[in-house]
């Protein structure tokens, strides 16, 4: 009876291991054998991508979707671990990791079919935007694959590889330039050349849209791939154009700039960044005598290029080390101070701007996936900050820029609304060294809201090559209907003490109230403005509706804002727009 027993275990043991060996052990082996292919071929893939040779990313990709079919073929096999709890979520994952791998594969290889043999990795990305359901299942892969990360690097064993940084970088692209899908043709240069006015502003200096224009340039893209970069000094348009232009000037720069004549580095002394750049592709064609058609403008702060070379990696032009520490600073001494002991002229002393931005671009040209990651969120944090900030002369493009909060224009706001902008007029680079402290109260007088705005300027600065007494032009956006009551601080001249006027006019569905204040460096100064809030504001405080929007002037620093409103106390620095609501 013993040995009937135990011949009956040991029937059981054989038949436990065969399954085990046929059902659980090989399948498994066949599943971990095969993503080891996929992970190298997904090495051998991005080379390929580099190399623009997309034949034998086709043929690899072919390989990675077999591979991907044996591994769903096991996971089938597997599937009754299912009914283990603690098993279960695991295994839904790695199933789901691997059905949205073999949704991408099938987009990928449907692009690769249809494409022409002769294209780039540009052309594969604009096609996929460009065809809607390929597209939304791509993306629909790659963010299933962001979130799955951790489950993929325990079933590829992704550790210090590429891949997982590729992934999130493919999935944050595509949901970046998704909006675009309709005009990606267009915005690339498909369907011919497109250019673009670009607009370096420097907020050390600042003026309404982020900074003075010292350099500007046009990128001209044809077929998805830059044709022509040209950045030049703005003074060598502006030089030729003198006595020329017999243009209405801002009265606010006639007046404190002593210009006679509009030029293009003064372009963007509107607040509204779209009005702004009208202006800058106006003013550009009238210096330039270009009449070919601009298709947008990109603006951007030195921030940016310093952040980006944090990634790229330091660049040595004309001997000068350009870094991301410090690089504002460096490209102002290389352009103000030291241009003469490389022997350069005045003239040509921004020339190091353009042999700067073409080894940048190079450098941008074969970088890794992690690489283009990093500088996609530096785009996309700097977009929210506003050290970039795009303009479209194509409407419907111009509409999706607004909406994505990219396009810097003023906010339309049916609520009480507060925007301060300075224009540096001829302060030199003194921003830098200035503090900012706005307070802003509210307080009921008999049956109106009277409004008071103070801003104190502290210039911590010194007379020397990049600073002096701070001279600005400040204009304080309000609610359209406002009146003002009362100015204080204000000065007709940066050395006078006779009191400035104040300018008044609506504007943008707002009431403007704009005037002169100079500081003294190791100084401070504060400007008042006082002012009864229009009657739609004050029914919102007596219906206990209240809400205060404040937009912040792009490439200012250093704001800290303290609110005294309705008995409502706050303190914050702000370092973009804010919505504070008041019940």
């Amino acid at each position: 009876m013993f040995k009937k027993k135990k011949s009956i275990i040991l029937v059981i043991i054989f038949i436990v291991f065969f399954y085990s060996l046929f059902f659980v052990f090989l399948p498994i082996k066949s599943v971990y054998s095969q993503t080891k292919l996929i992970k190298n071929n997904l090495a051998k893939i991005e080379d390929y991508i580099k190399q623009d040779d997309f034949d034998s990313v086709e043929i690899l990709i072919n390989q990675t979707n077999a591979n991907i079919s044996i591994i769903q073929k096991n996971l089938k096999t597997l599937s009754i671990f299912k009914l283990i709890p603690t098993v279960n979520e695991k295994f839904n994952a790695i199933n789901g990791v691997v059905n949205n791998a073999k949704i991408i594969t099938n987009s990928v290889n449907q692009v690769l079919s249809e494409t022409n043999a002769d294209i780039s990795k540009n052309d594969i990305l604009i096609h996929f935007l460009k065809n809607k359901d390929t597209l939304k299942d791509l993306k629909i892969g790659f963010e299933n694959l962001a979130k799955n990360l951790d489950v993929l690097n325990g079933v590829v064993n992704l550790k210090n590889s590429k891949l997982s940084e590729s992934i999130e970088f493919i999935s944050n692209a595509l949901k970046f330039l998704e909006p675009f899908n309709e005009h990606i043709y267009d915005m690339f240069g498909k369907n011919g050349e497109k250019k673009y006015l670009l607009l370096f502003q420097n907020n050390t200096e600042l003026r309404p849209t982020g900074g003075f224009i010292g350099t500007y340039g046009i990128l001209t893209i044809q077929d998805t791939k830059i044709k022509n970069l040209f950045i030049d000094d703005i003074y060598h348009l502006d030089s030729a154009s003198i006595g020329k232009l017999k243009n209405k000037v801002p009265e606010a720069i006639t007046k404190y700039l002593e210009t006679p004549e509009w030029y293009m580095r003064d372009c963007n002394f509107e607040p509204d960044f779209p009005s702004s750049m009208n202006d800058c592709i106006n003013l550009y064609k009238l210096e330039s005598q270009d009449n070919t058609k601009i298709d947008g403008v990109i603006a951007i702060t030195p921030s940016v290029v310093g952040e980006i070379l944090g990634v790229i990696g330091i660049q040595t032009i004309e001997g000068v080390i350009f870094e991301k520490e410090n690089f504002t600073d460096d490209l102002q001494k290389a352009v103000e101070l030291y241009y003469k002991e490389r022997a350069i002229t005045s003239w040509d002393r921004k020339d190091i701007i353009k042999s700067l931005a073409n080894s940048m671009l190079s450098e941008l040209k074969n970088r890794s996936l992690s690489d283009y990651s990093k500088i996609l969120n530096i785009i996309d944090s700097h977009l929210k900050t506003k050290d970039i900030i795009l303009y479209s002369t194509n409407p419907k493009i111009q509409n999706i820029l607004v909406k994505n909060n990219w396009a810097g224009e003023i906010k339309n706001i049916n609520s009480d609304y507060l925007m301060i902008v300075d224009s540096n007029l001829a302060s030199y680079k003194s921003d830098q060294f200035l503090e900012r402290i706005i307070k802003y109260s509210i307080e009921k007088i008999e049956n109106d809201y009277i409004a008071t705005v103070e801003i104190t300027y502290k210039h911590n600065g010194t007379f020397s090559w990049n600073s002096t007494r701070y001279r600005t032009y400040t204009r304080i956006l309000v609610p359209r209907g406002s009146w003002l009551l009362e100015t204080k601080g204000s000065m007709d001249t940066d050395r006078s003490d006779k009191p400035g006027t104040t300018d008044i006019k609506d504007l943008y569905n707002k009431t403007i109230f704009g005037t002169f204040i100079s500081t003294e460096p190791k100084t401070s100064n504060t400007l008042t403005f006082k002012y009864r809030l229009a009657e739609n504001i004050k029914d919102q405080i007596n219906n206990k509706s209240y809400k205060l929007f404040i937009q912040k002037q792009a490439g200012v620093k250093n704001v800290n804002y303290k609110l005294n409103i309705l008995n409502f106390k706050s303190n914050f620095d702000l370092n973009n727009d804010k919505e504070i609501v008041i019940k």
